[in-house]
């Protein structure tokens, strides 16, 4: 004879089922959630990295401009350590973000800000030349500086190394080479 339905066999099945499903739900959800904030934060990492990029590229610029005033080519030189683009706004995924690397980040600008203060003091009280040997050192030394920040928001969210067929990386690697070495120990 088949068991009669009763109430008290049948909603123990029920919630059961009802907490696994909704277990079940609770995770996948949580699973995507997860997944996506690891992209957005991967891709804010990402334009941080192109941030500085381009920072270093402009870096070997002034930094060429100063070798072409040196050598002659050029009549005037320019000593303004490049700009900072704009960082991301706070509406992203900052709080997602290595603590230390948002701390490097953040500091940036501060760090360049007093460099060009060193440069404009240097103008005023130090004369031409010692001006513009401190402008090509502290354009070398924030160029490579940004540059190990990018590869190191790169490395963190593993993303593609920074690769360039230009030759300015490497230019400011030589051009830090030839530092003198009081200048070699702020890097």
């Amino acid at each position: 004879m088949a068991d009669a339905f009763t109430w008290s066999t049948a909603l123990p099945v029920i919630f059961g089922s009802s907490v696994v499903s909704a277990l079940v739900t609770q995770f996948v959800t949580s699973f995507r959630e997860r997944r996506s904030a690891k992209g957005e934060v991967a891709y804010l990492a990402l334009r941080l990295a192109a941030k500085f990029e381009r920072f270093a590229e402009d870096a070997a610029g002034v930094v060429g401009d100063i070798k072409d005033f040196a050598a002659g080519a050029e009549e005037g030189v320019n000593t303004e350590l490049p700009q900072m683009q704009a960082l991301p706004d706070e509406k992203e995924r900052w709080r997602d973000l290595d603590v230390a690397l948002t701390s490097r980040v953040l500091a940036f600008d501060e760090y360049r800000r007093s460099r060009q203060g060193s440069i404009d003091q240097t103008w005023r009280y130090g004369g031409d030349t010692e001006a513009i040997d401190t402008a090509h050192a502290y354009a070398i030394l924030l160029g490579l500086k940004a540059l190990k920040l990018s590869g190191d928001l790169r490395s963190a969210y593993e993303l593609p190394p920074f690769d360039t067929p230009s030759l300015w990386p490497k230019f400011l690697t030589s051009q830090f080479d030839d530092l003198p070495d009081p200048w070699k120990t702020e890097a």
